[in-house]
């Protein structure tokens, strides 16, 4: 059985745990506080102890990009990356481009108000290159995976930043079919009490 060491809110760990159920995964969940890591976490992926980090018997995975890949070369009966060397390329593209909002959203939610106008403006900036390269109908590359899956926690996340908001139309009815896999709304919806 795989073991998922994550953090409800993290963007991240939602990478992972739509994965994980987009692939039919059966996993156990080990949900952790980020204010009170516990020391296997920090055991696992030293120094800092961040998560998502994927068990999978003797293998300690973290990060969600490497888990994702893992996944795919491990489980791969349903597979969430393109068949095609071209589409993988363009996929490893799309993951380079959606790391610069991540990292914006990240100054976000940790930064203090003074941060906050240019995090703002490098998020508009991301997402103004990813809205070019996103198709007019259908997801990132045609058909859903892991660019998809990659973006949604973080295109999803602010309501001020949503494409709709930001008249980014193409993104806006790209987040509209996303927001309608139930793998995307049942991991990037808030926390039931």
């Amino acid at each position: 059985m795989l073991t998922l060491w994550h953090a409800w809110g993290c963007p991240y760990c939602q990478r992972t745990r739509i994965q994980l159920d987009e692939k039919g995964l059966a996993w156990e969940s080990r949900e952790i506080d980020l204010a009170r890591k516990p020391p296997e976490v920090l055991a696992m992926n030293p120094p800092l102890g961040g998560v998502p980090i994927l068990v999978d018997g003797d293998a300690v995975i973290p990060d969600s990009l490497v888990i994702a890949q893992y996944l795919e070369e491990r489980y791969g009966e349903v597979p969430l990356v393109p068949r095609d060397a071209l589409g993988r390329a363009r996929m490893r593209l799309l993951f380079e481009r959606i790391a610069p909002l991540a990292a914006a959203i990240g100054v976000l939610a940790k930064g203090g108000p003074e941060a906050r106008p240019e995090a703002e403006r490098r998020a508009r900036a991301a997402l103004e290159l990813l809205e070019r390269e996103t198709p007019e109908d259908g997801f990132l590359l045609g058909a859903y995976g892991l660019a998809d899956i990659a973006l949604a926690p973080f295109a999803l996340r602010r309501p001020e930043l949503s494409p709709a908001a930001l008249g980014f139309v193409r993104l806006a009815r790209w987040a509209e079919r996303v927001s309608s896999r139930p793998a995307v709304r049942r991991h990037v919806a808030p926390r039931a009490s």
